[in-house]
């Protein structure tokens, strides 16, 4: 097998029609729901119709926009664009975003969503629907959720919002979610953040995206490892042109693009290292788009202001303890090595 040559991907003018004339308009009722809230008429940007005729067009991509960019405008939009085409839309989010931003936003505009606190919920769900459910609930009702989608036949579109929090391939979070949706046919995931500390990490939000499908390929025809003597060694890499595979594929990715290295210590350590970089950024460049906050909305829109306080008494005492500790704990941790 031979790596596909790499294409832009061009635009859809059906779909560009449908982006210059959407327009989130706020719900009738909301002056009586929402007496005090701002509810403005929101429509997108050059930006981002550049970016969601892009992602719109496929199945499964990523939006890593930054703070502020329209992340969940975005999550809206794509609602919007896809009713009538799946039976149900879940959104997965934190509970916290669920609370503050997809509940209100959601009424505002005039959604019909339903939130998912326990089994009798499921019971309520209609045809359509907007199904509100955080990261924890689906670790907790996943049997619900996978049955209930298996009777959607699978025709179902999944937003994961804040998808940075599905990081850890082997957490429960995401060992949850991949298994209640990775047939899902239609993702998107949104974050400001798809890496918090290595490449690695991409991991898991790719899998669910791809759920180890021939859209999901390993085309590296290397992997590294560490040896005994702690030296990265190449290897021949027999799974070259076939998918990352469900069980152990997180370690695959790994040793493809970023393997792990031992500390003096004996502790495996994740590095800034990538290899097969060029693989790489062909798999990230056919699957996320990434902006700024002022590539989107263009020169900077507000203004940072610090504010200092008085500490009391207890909590000076709190923190020169802490302090304190810290730097008897460092201390000792270097010098019992007897390493200068």
């Amino acid at each position: 097998n031979q790596v596909q040559p790499f294409t832009a991907m061009q635009r859809n003018i059906y779909l560009d029609k449908f982006l210059d004339e959407f327009v989130l308009e706020p719900h009738s009722v909301n002056d009586i729901l929402f007496p005090e809230a701002d509810t403005p008429v929101i429509r997108l940007n050059e930006m981002q119709k550049k970016d969601l005729g892009l992602s719109f067009q496929k199945r499964y991509s990523l939006l890593a926009w930054e703070q502020g960019g329209g992340k969940s405008v975005a999550g809206m939009c794509w609602i919007k664009y896809l009713q009538g085409k799946c039976n149900n839309f879940f959104l997965v989010a934190p509970a916290l975003a669920i609370s503050i931003t997809w509940k209100e936003r959601l009424a505002i505009y005039g959604f019909d969503f339903i939130v998912i606190e326990s089994i009798s919920d499921f019971y309520k769900i209609k045809n359509g629907q907007i199904i509100l459910i955080s990261y924890d609930r689906v670790v907790n009702l996943q049997r619900f959720i996978k049955t209930f989608v298996k009777t959607c036949s699978y025709k179902i579109a999944m937003l994961a919002d804040e998808s940075d929090e599905l990081t850890n391939a082997h957490s429960q979070r995401s060992c949850a979610v991949l298994n209640c949706f990775r047939k899902a046919k239609f993702k998107l995931l949104t974050t400001g953040t798809t890496t918090r500390n290595n490449i690695n990490e991409l991991y898991s939000q790719l899998e669910l995206l791809y759920n180890n499908s021939t859209t999901f390929i390993c085309w590296a025809s290397k992997v590294y490892h560490t040896n005994k003597k702690n030296e990265i060694i190449e290897v021949q890499n027999q799974r070259a042109g076939y998918p990352f595979p469900a069980y152990g594929g997180s370690a695959l990715f790994k040793a493809c693009f970023c393997p792990q290295k031992s500390t003096v210590f004996g502790i495996k350590k994740e590095t800034q290292d990538v290899y097969n970089a060029d693989l790489l950024k062909e798999l990230i460049a056919k699957t996320i788009i990434t902006r700024k906050f002022e590539e989107i909305v263009g020169e900077k829109k507000y203004s940072i202001h610090t504010h200092t306080i008085q500490q009391t008494e207890s909590e000076k005492n709190l923190y020169q303890i802490l302090l304190a500790d810290f730097m008897q704990v460092c201390y000792d941790f270097y010098t019992s090595t007897g390493n200068a």
